[in-house]
């Protein structure tokens, strides 16, 4: 008989602290990059980035076992333990689990998931909502999803923001500038569709 254990909350990634060494957590983000190690064991590295923060992911002997090899772009969903590395204080997650993400819902409600939690880091952090990195990230989940674009109003409610004439001027400059750069353009329909 097996026995199921309770999988840990997503976290950001930004959110992995020292705080957090040796604790199991769950992270998803896309494939930035990959990697091969020959040393005593083979470690194979991958770095995940979610739009918050890059963590690196470490799996050894033989590396992340898949049906389907992974590859730059893809975006994982993964368990491990949180491990600090030996005379850096960088951070990295040895894997437990890694699974490679092909349901596109899934890497909507990643990125709305995402966009609720930068709503509690805008004290932190006032740049990240609307940084044209995840704006456009956002408008690409819409696509993804609805095959549509979206307008500012849908972006004000998804970025959280409740009569704040100052966000909402930043918003309206961001989307003008990302215009003008030829990341998106305004649909038929007054959405945003990226190019």
């Amino acid at each position: 008989m097996s026995v199921m254990t309770e999988c840990p909350q997503r976290m950001l990634l930004c959110d992995v602290n020292k705080g957090l060494v040796g604790k199991k957590i769950r992270l998803m983000g896309v494939v930035v990059s990959r990697q091969t190690q020959q040393a005593e064991e083979t470690t194979t590295m991958i770095t995940l980035d979610d739009g918050t923060a890059l963590v690196d992911v470490k799996s050894r002997l033989g590396g992340f076992t898949q049906t389907k090899t992974i590859k730059l772009g893809d975006t994982v969903d993964c368990v491990g333990t949180v491990l600090m590395s030996t005379g850096s204080s960088s951070i990295s997650l040895s894997a437990e689990y890694l699974s490679i993400v092909v349901d596109l819902h899934a890497e909507t409600l990643r990125q709305l998931e995402i966009i609720q939690g930068s709503n509690n880091y805008i004290s932190r952090d006032e740049n990240y909502a609307m940084s044209p990195q995840n704006l456009f990230r956002l408008i690409q989940s819409a696509i993804d999803v609805d095959n549509r674009g979206l307008s500012q109003s849908e972006l004000t409610v998804l970025l959280g923001i409740h009569r704040d004439d100052g966000m909402i001027a930043e918003l309206h400059t961001t989307l003008q500038q990302m215009q003008a750069d030829g990341e998106i353009y305004v649909d038929s329909d007054g959405g945003f569709v990226p190019l």
